[in-house]
């Protein structure tokens, strides 16, 4: 009996010790009930091995899981002890931060997961990621592929920017290689200001500034770079710059009303005064990354946009809230600059076609006004001499409504640069026919045929993205029973998609007036103003 109670003392006194332990008696309690009821240690997102690619500028995401086993029926539904999480990497304790956490019983099953963001480093390559929780512990390698980021900020698609004030548009990027990021303003180059963060290297922030390389009315901003991993990134946007806040008729801009958390209060509006400006919408959009804060980019707060539409000529006052001067912004259905001046020894006429677009054409060649009107193409012709002509210069503004026989911008495309074999057998067995049969003894008009393959670029038209075909065709025409003379034309074709439809702008020249023509074609390319 006295052996029985000594031992009993002897335990009662080391349990005693040890829960008087530093912090100690509560953790071995809850490490026994965890062990007791089977807890584990679950890593949710990641398996052995796995490439990681994904990321917020630079934070991984790992989902940390501790589930328990069942309780016993009669007993109640309890907490999980959160104990602290640790995270390594190559066996280093690095930084982390719990980004969000759920915790609560799932039937009679008690649980806790946790979703923490640590940083791999700026370098990718394999990394041995371990979560120590409590007495539990789980590794597990890695490939960490980090892929890159780009980013534009403080400005948006469609976005109009009134008056003289500089512009400058920030940049943010994440695993780039800073010599790779390129600028460009409506195609032409631009430098960009670029620093990677001190405390996290593999973050970029930086600005460009488009300067006098902008113009008035539609501006594309594109920006191109070379992630770690060798993939192109690219990011374009365009918007509206009005220096004078003059805007054209048929022109679709978006104002900044600032942060959305000021949308409740008074007089938090764009108000528009006069009937040649309409509000369309308000809406919101997150602002995007603000700045870099070590080693965080801290992300802006969202944005309240109003969409206005500029419907007819005239003026408009328009007030904005965090503004207290009103803006006047006047209307105008054709171009400023004068209406008639000189390129080439030609005189340009400015030209609108009601709502589709504004363009110059000369002023003494013979005009045809919607020829393809039947065929929903609405738009003008000139030539230089007459329509019958088909060896005269010729040019051709046309608006393709959605719904006419060529659908899409792309079609119409594949339509210049590609014929069928099938195609191209009946072209020629029909050529065949109709020159044996009915022109046999008589003169005929002449027929033009491609020559070469087109020649196909994307360029940039009135601040839109556009595509250009440049081929050299033939004009055909019967001198004789048995003779032909063909004349060589190079044909030039843009295409612009619109929001619903396209503009096609043709231009053709005879190839012995090509140098005399060129500078011409390229004056109405300038002037070319869409308004859909």
């Amino acid at each position: 009996m006295n052996r029985r109670m000594a031992c009993f003392l002897f335990l009662a006194c080391i349990t005693i010790v040890w829960a008087l332990l530093p912090n100690r008696g509560a953790l071995a309690a809850n490490d026994f009930k965890e062990q007791r009821r089977g807890s584990k240690l679950l890593i949710k997102n990641l398996s052995p091995g796995q490439a990681i690619t994904e990321h917020e500028w630079g934070t991984v995401k790992i989902e940390v899981g501790t589930e328990g086993s069942p309780a016993r029926e009669t007993a109640k539904k309890r907490i999980p002890y959160l104990a602290p999480l640790k995270v390594k990497v190559d066996n280093k304790e690095i930084a982390s931060r719990v980004l969000s956490s759920t915790t609560g019983n799932e039937g009679k099953k008690a649980y806790t997961y946790r979703t923490v963001g640590v940083r791999l480093g700026p370098q990718p390559g394999k990394r041995i990621i371990t979560i120590v929780s409590g007495r539990f512990s789980r590794t597990i390698p890695v490939n960490y592929e980090p892929s890159g980021k780009l980013e534009i900020a403080g400005i948006y698609d469609d976005q109009a920017i009134l008056g003289k004030s500089p512009v400058s548009v920030r940049l943010f990027g994440c695993f780039l290689e800073k010599e790779s990021v390129k600028a460009s303003i409506n195609g032409e180059a631009i430098p960009a200001e670029l620093a990677f963060s001190e405390e996290a290297p593999e973050l970029l922030q930086g600005s460009v500034a488009p300067g006098d390389k902008l113009i008035a009315g539609t501006n594309t901003l594109k920006i191109e770079a070379v992630d770690s991993r060798g993939a192109k990134l690219a990011k374009e946007l365009k918007f509206h710059y009005y220096p004078d806040n003059k805007v054209r008729v048929g022109d679709t801009f978006v104002l900044d009303l600032g942060s959305e958390e000021l949308k409740n209060r008074p007089l938090h509006n764009v108000v528009v005064d006069g009937a040649s400006i309409v509000k369309k919408e308000e809406f919101i959009l997150p602002s995007g990354p603000e700045r870099i804060d070590g080693q965080t980019v801290v992300p802006g707060k969202a944005t309240l946009l109003a969409r206005l539409e500029a419907v007819a000529p005239g003026e408009a006052v328009v007030a904005m809230p965090q503004e207290t001067e009103k803006k006047v912004l006047v209307v105008y259905p054709v171009p400023p600059a004068a209406n008639v001046y000189e390129v080439a020894g030609q005189m340009l006429e400015n030209y609108s076609a009601e709502n589709l677009f504004i363009c110059a054409i000369p002023k003494d060649w013979h005009r045809i006004l919607d020829p393809e009107r039947d065929r929903k193409i609405y738009g003008i012709s000139a030539y230089q001499t007459k329509q019958e002509d088909e060896l005269t210069a010729k040019v051709s503004i046309e608006f393709h409504t959605p719904d006419n026989q060529v659908k899409t911008a792309e079609e119409y495309i594949r339509g210049l640069t590609k014929e069928t074999p099938l195609q191209q057998e009946e072209r020629e067995l029909a050529t065949q026919v109709i020159e044996y049969v009915q022109n046999l003894l008589q003169p005929k008009p002449p027929k033009t045929q491609l020559a070469v393959a087109p020649h196909v670029l994307a360029t940039t038209i009135a601040g839109r993205s556009a595509t250009t075909v440049e081929r050299i065709v033939y004009a055909t025409t019967k001198k004789m029973v048995f003779f032909n003379k063909k004349t060589p034309l190079e044909e030039k074709s843009i295409v612009i998609p619109a929001r619903e439809g396209f503009y096609v702008l043709n231009f053709r020249s005879p190839a012995a007036d090509s140098e005399r023509n060129r500078e011409l074609f390229e004056a109405i390319i300038k002037s070319f103003a869409p308004l859909k």
